[in-house]
């Protein structure tokens, strides 16, 4: 049966389940192991960072161990599996689901976060024990920080528990706070006693001292510039982002791409099939990754490149290509 086209499904295991057609990242599973346990990847968006936290979610969460040569099996890390495999219990946060509404922010990120946790310990409830509960009174529940840092801490003494933090979208609301209120409320959040910075600095904290049971984190984003804004209070993290070894974690390969096309006209798709692979015009395409740009500052732009080794000057001239518009005004925009 052809495999179907997976447009805007970001969940691995519907994916595999499903006879969707997947681009095999998984040999990037043994690279990513031999980085330093805390890492940190930023690419545009669209380019499928959340389902490749999907992916490694799927790999090492200990609740999907019977499920491992139905997701795995046909791909490159069920024949080489890692000894880590189905090891932890998986922590998620999606920060694209935290308001950027400055008046309501806070709150949403409190909320979500809070929510999340508590789904943590339910999934995990019979290896956590039901004693857990005794160490997350109401109060501690309504706090993310103290919630993450109660978890920690009990799994921690338990002992042989290993958990996997994984954040996608970290930056989603903050860039938007920086694009639409300005610096002001950018840094109330993630300067001083900003409630971002607080935040990561409870994640430092419970990955030191020994047998802490955060071994792990990987977070994705599309710009560096909050990480660098939270950085003393997190200053743990790896970034991979200009890692050669990592270019292809996400996004197709030339190579992938023909593959795909291959696949696809091997099997003659009809219908709605048809239309996907023939996508849009080229105009289309241009506005598309135009509007792409477009939700970036100018800055955070400029960032994106320069972060890349490349030169001021060169910068400017592809953000002005990207957008559209004279490198004049891009000069005159960064005044």
């Amino acid at each position: 049966m052809m495999k179907q086209i997976p447009y805007g499904i970001t969940d691995f295991s519907r994916i595999q389940k499903e006879n969707y057609y997947y681009v095999d990242k998984t040999m990037f599973i043994e690279k990513i192991e031999m980085q330093p346990p805390y890492l940190f990847l930023i690419r545009p968006r669209r380019f499928g960072k959340s389902l490749t936290l999907a992916m490694l979610e799927a790999y090492y969460d200990v609740n999907h161990a019977e499920q491992f040569d139905e997701l795995f099996g046909q791909l490159y890390i069920g024949q080489h599996p890692t000894k880590l495999h189905n090891q932890f219990l998986i922590m998620r946060f999606n920060f694209s689901e935290v308001s950027s509404n400055v008046n309501e922010v806070e709150l949403s990120f409190k909320l979500h976060c809070c929510s999340k946790l508590k789904d943590f310990v339910f999934k995990y409830e019979d290896l956590l024990g039901k004693e857990i509960w005794d160490v997350l009174d109401e109060k501690i529940q309504e706090e993310p920080g103290a919630f993450l840092s109660a978890i920690n801490s009990y799994a921690t003494r338990k002992k042989n528990i290993r958990i996997y933090l994984l954040i996608d979208e970290y930056d989603n609301f903050t860039n938007t706070i920086l694009s639409t209120y300005g610096t002001e409320f950018y840094r109330k959040a993630t300067h001083g006693e900003g409630f971002i910075r607080g935040f990561f600095n409870v994640i430092k904290s419970a990955t030191t001292g020994t047998g802490a049971a955060l071994e792990r984190l990987f977070i994705t984003g599309v710009s560096p510039v909050t990480m660098d804004d939270v950085t003393s209070g997190f200053n743990i993290g790896t970034n991979i982002t200009n890692d050669s070894w990592f270019n292809d974690l996400v996004g197709f390969s030339e190579n992938e791409l023909r593959e795909m096309l291959e696949y696809y006209k091997e099997q003659e798709p009809k219908g709605e099939c048809v239309l996907v692979i023939e996508g849009k015009s080229r105009q289309e395409q241009i506005e598309e990754e135009r509007q792409k740009w477009e939700e970036m500052s100018i800055q955070e732009h400029m960032d994106y490149y320069m972060d890349q080794g490349i030169q001021k000057k060169e910068a400017m001239k592809m953000v002005a290509k990207d957008r559209g518009v004279g490198k004049r005004d891009i000069y005159q925009a960064l005044l």
